[in-house]
């Protein structure tokens, strides 16, 4: 299945309570769920005003219909095309 990085810009989601953010992950694997499961988060990273998150979906088309049903904000949805690791990078 392709991977992708979401990016969102969110002012603030760095001040965010831990209570905030499972309540969003919550509703939004719940949305994934009702959906049929084609959208699968795998991890998020939150900076002081951004957010990317890391999915698992059939296209990019299936990642922006499931933001957008859930209320989130999308900047970009970027396929990912290789990962490197300190084990696949021979460091």
């Amino acid at each position: 299945m392709p991977r992708y990085v979401i990016e969102r810009t969110m002012p603030g989601a760095g001040d965010l309570d831990a209570a905030t953010i499972c309540a969003t992950i919550n509703r939004s694997a719940a949305l994934a769920r009702e959906r049929g499961g084609l959208v699968q988060w795998e991890r998020s990273y939150v900076t002081g005003g951004k957010v990317f998150c890391v999915c698992t979906a059939p296209s990019e088309q299936h990642v922006i219909d499931h933001e957008r049903a859930a209320g989130m904000p999308v900047d970009a949805v970027l396929a990912i095309t290789q990962e490197f690791d300190p084990a696949t990078s021979g460091a």
